[in-house]
C-alpha cells in the first residue's frame, strides 16, 4: 500500500503541470468583482459562524489515526466549553485542528485571546474563480488516451453532472488507486450508482454557505447545479476520445488533460436566488479540504478565488501539502488586488486577455490570407 501511494504521489507530482493548464481554462475574466478580504469583522448583532484553528497541526492526512483524532475533538470540546458548550457545525482533524461554530461576537473576541487558538476568522462566501460555463461546454483539443493511471483528483467546486459520457466508467483506466478511503454521499439526483469507478467518492457540505440560502432549484447533494465543477472535471480528466456536439454537429472528440485519473468530488459552491450570492463559504471549504486529505486524494483542485493573505483556507491547504497532496488553485479574478493562494505550499495559477493581432494580407487577384500580424494599424500596397 505504502508503494502504490508514493508511486500516485509520483503521478500527481506529473499532473500538477497539467492541472496548471486546467485552471487557467477556468479562469477567464469573470464579471463579478472579487473583496479583498473575507473576514467582515465582528459586527455587533446575530451570532454568526466563526472558523476557529487550534495551535499544533492535524493528523497530517492520517485519517485513521483514531487517538490523534480523539485528543483533538477533547481539546476543541475544551475550548468551547469556554465559550458555552456550543455544538460546533464542523470539526477538522485532518489537514488542521479546528472547527466551525456558531458565536456572538463577544465570544469570537474572547477566542481570539486563547492561548490554546491560533486564529478566528468570520464565515463570509467567495466567488468561483471564472466565468460561469456556456450550454455548449467546453471543447478541448484532444490528445493520448493515456496519463493519471492510479490518481485521484479532488475537486473542490461546485460538484458534477455524472450522467456525461466523460465521467463513465470505461475500460482502460488502468490500475486502480491505492490508499484513497472516500465514501459516496447521496442525495437530491445523485444515486450511489453515480459512484462508478472512473468518480470514486463525493460528499457535500453546506452548513457554512446555509441550506435556507440556497436557489430553489438547488440539490442537496454532489449533482453539480452551475456547471462549474462540471468543466473542470471534464478538463482536467475528462475520459479519451468522447464524440464532442454543437448544436447537434459532430465537431470532434473530446479528451482530458488526464484521461486515466479518478475524480472525488467535494461540492462546497452554492447557487443563490440572486446569482450575485453564488459562491464557496469558507467553513465549507475548509470541511472539504480537510476531508479531502483524510480521503487520501492526490490531487487538490481549488477553483475558487479569496484573499491574499495566510487565513483558514490557506493553512487547511498547507495541511494537505504536508499530507503529500498536490494542491493547485486559482489566483482568482480581482484585478487590481493581489492574487489569492500566494502561498509556496499552492501552485497557484492566474490568466489574463489581451489584444489579439490579426491582420490580412490582401493580393491584388482578390485572394486574401487571414494570420497573425504585429503592426496595429493597416498598411498600404
Amino acid at each position: 500500500m505504502a508503494t502504490l501511494r508514493m508511486l500516485s504521489a509520483g503521478l500527481a507530482a506529473a499532473l500538477s503541470a497539467a492541472l496548471t493548464a486546467t485552471t487557467l481554462a477556468v479562469l477567464s475574466p469573470a464579471t463579478a468583482t472579487e473583496p479583498d478580504t473575507d473576514d467582515p469583522g465582528d459586527q455587533p448583532g446575530p451570532a454568526a459562524i466563526y472558523l476557529v484553528t487550534l495551535t499544533g497541526p492535524g493528523t497530517s492526512g492520517s485519517g485513521a489515526d483514531l487517538f490523534g483524532a480523539a485528543r483533538m475533538h477533547a481539546d476543541q470540546d475544551a475550548v468551547l466549553d469556554s465559550v458555552g458548550g456550543a455544538e460546533p457545525v464542523y470539526r477538522w482533524t485532518t489537514a488542521l485542528n479546528g472547527f466551525a461554530v456558531r458565536l456572538s461576537a463577544e465570544q469570537a473576541a474572547g477566542l481570539r485571546t486563547d492561548p490554546r487558538v491560533a486564529l478566528v476568522e468570520r464565515n463570509a462566501v467567495r466567488p468561483l474563480a471564472g466565468r460561469r460555463p456556456t450550454a455548449t461546454g467546453v471543447l478541448g483539443p484532444g490528445g493520448t488516451s493515456r496519463g493519471g493511471a492510479g490518481v485521484v483528483v479532488g475537486l473542490v467546486d461546485s460538484g458534477l453532472w455524472p450522467d456525461s459520457p466523460l465521467f463513465s466508467a470505461v475500460s482502460g483506466l488502468g490500475r486502480a488507486p491505492g490508499g484513497f478511503t472516500g465514501t459516496c454521499e447521496t442525495g437530491a439526483g445523485w444515486s450511489e450508482d453515480a459512484c462508478n469507478g472512473k468518480v470514486v467518492g463525493a460528499r457535500w457540505f453546506v452548513h457554512g454557505f446555509g441550506a435556507d440560502r440556497l436557489r430553489s432549484a438547488s440539490s442537496l447533494s454532489p449533482l453539480d447545479d452551475d456547471g462549474h465543477g462540471t468543466q473542470v472535471a471534464s478538463i482536467v480528466a475528462g475520459n479519451a476520445d468522447v464524440p464532442a456536439r454543437v448544436r447537434g454537429q459532430r465537431v470532434g472528440s473530446y479528451t482530458g488533460v488526464a484521461p486515466q485519473a479518478r475524480l472525488a468530488v467535494y461540492k462546497a459552491c452554492w447557487s443563490a436566488p440572486d446569482p450575485r450570492d453564488d459562491g464557496c463559504a469558507s467553513a465549507d471549504l475548509v470541511a472539504a479540504i480537510d476531508a479531502a486529505t483524510a480521503d487520501g486524494v492526490d490531487v487538490l483542485n481549488l477553483s475558487v478565488g479569496g484573499p491574499a493573505r495566510l487565513d483558514t483556507v490557506e493553512r487547511a491547504l498547507l495541511g494537505a501539502t504536508e499530507a503529500g497532496v498536490v494542491v493547485v488553485g486559482a489566483a482568482g479574478n480581482a484585478a487590481r488586488s493581489p492574487a489569492a493562494h500566494r502561498d509556496p505550499w499552492v501552485t497557484t495559477v492566474g490568466a489574463t486577455t489581451g489584444p489579439e493581432r490579426r491582420g490580412r494580407v490582401m493580393l491584388p487577384d482578390g485572394v486574401s490570407y487571414a494570420g497573425a500580424m504585429a503592426a496595429s494599424r493597416g498598411v498600404g500596397p
